[in-house]
C-alpha cells in the first residue's frame, strides 16, 4: 500500500464529509486489506454494515453510534481508495434497499439454529434463554 494511502487510514485528515459523498447513500464494493493499514474496530463494524446494501449517513450513523468523525473519516478514505459506491439519496428514502427490520429475527434465528444443530421442533430443549 502506498504511503499516501497508509497517510489516509492513519490519520483523521477531513473530519468532515468530503461534499461529493454529502446526500448519497453508500455501498462497499470492496473490503479493505485491514491486515496492511492500522484500523479502528469501529470500521470493521461500519464496513459490515456497509457490505449488504445502500446505507444513507444518517442510518449508518444511528446503527453504528460512531461519531461524525470516524464515520466521515471512514467514507472519505474508501471512497478515495476506490472501495466504495455512492447512489443519491431522495426523500430521505434509499434507492434499491430494503428497510431495515427485525421483525421474525429470534424465529429465524430459532429455525437456523435447530436445522444447523439437528433439533426438531418439537424438542424441549431451549438453545436460547431470554426475552
Amino acid at each position: 500500500m502506498s504511503s499516501v494511502k497508509d497517510y489516509m487510514w492513519n490519520t483523521l485528515c477531513m473530519p468532515d464529509l468530503h461534499p461529493e459523498l454529502k446526500g448519497m447513500a453508500y455501498k462497499l464494493d470492496y473490503w479493505p486489506d485491514f491486515g496492511r493499514v492500522t484500523y479502528k474496530h469501529s470500521f470493521i463494524d461500519l464496513c459490515a454494515l456497509l457490505s449488504t446494501q445502500y446505507v444513507s449517513y444518517q442510518q449508518l450513523k444511528s446503527f453504528s453510534g460512531c461519531s461524525d468523525e470516524t464515520i466521515s473519516h471512514l467514507l472519505n478514505t474508501l471512497k478515495t481508495s476506490n472501495l466504495l459506491s455512492t447512489k443519491p439519496v431522495t426523500n430521505d428514502r434509499v434507492p434499491g434497499t430494503n428497510p431495515f427490520s427485525l421483525a421474525g429475527y429470534k424465529e429465524k434465528l430459532m429455525s437456523f439454529l435447530r436445522s444447523a444443530y439437528g433439533r426438531n421442533e418439537q424438542s424441549s430443549a431451549e438453545l436460547v434463554r431470554g426475552a
